[in-house]
């Protein structure tokens, strides 16, 4: 659609998001209001398992995609944010779930089923499960970490499964977006291809 000449008329691209302080203070304070559930005695040990959507290794290694380096960016600043707003230091990792397609294709590693099994062998009794590249619930969140993970986290032992609810139309986060919308008006001048293959 974007070589043909009739269409779009103007566009932009909309620059990635993962680092935007609205984006990281709404993840923050949902990530804050999941650990108040559980038990004060429990909730400085809880793990956080930041779950992302999986990709093909190949798309990172041969094709150039910074999806996995802006994932595990942004946990990292995530970190500090927690650290800082609300000073929460929790143990923490990262896990990719949702691969499918052919047998042979490598996905990002650890899967979140592997890191789930990993840690409560490892002794780890609570989990708090953050959903952290998917903005609004769906199968991922709903089917996948709701019913599947937390089976899986059960049956390995966990005691207290706790999972982040995704943003949503949170406001910190929908004012975030709009910046960013804001911010590439002003390439509504430049051809629409250019931008894309930039």
């Amino acid at each position: 659609l974007y070589t043909d000449l009739g269409f779009p008329m103007k566009s932009s691209v909309v620059p990635a998001w993962y680092n935007r302080p609205g984006y990281l203070e709404a993840m923050a304070k949902n990530i804050h209001e999941s650990l108040l559930t559980v038990d004060e005695e429990e909730r400085g040990k809880a793990h956080i398992v930041y779950t992302a959507q999986g990709l093909p290794v190949k798309y990172v290694t041969d094709l150039g995609d910074p999806y996995q380096e802006q994932v595990e960016r942004c946990v990292s600043m995530l970190t500090s944010e927690l650290s800082s707003s609300f000073g929460i230091a929790n143990e923490h990792s990262l896990s990719y779930q949702g691969a499918f397609g052919p047998q042979q294709l490598r996905w990002l590693e650890p899967s979140t089923v592997e890191k789930i099994s990993g840690l409560a062998g490892s002794g780890v009794t609570t989990l708090v499960l953050v959903p952290i590249s998917f903005v609004f619930e769906h199968m991922a969140t709903l089917n996948e970490i709701d019913r599947e993970f937390r089976a899986h986290a059960d049956a390995c032992g966990i005691k207290r499964f706790v999972r982040v609810p995704t943003l949503g139309t949170d406001a910190s986060f929908i004012d975030a977006l709009a910046t960013c919308v804001m911010e590439a008006l002003p390439d509504l001048s430049r051809p629409s291809m250019q931008q894309i293959n930039e």
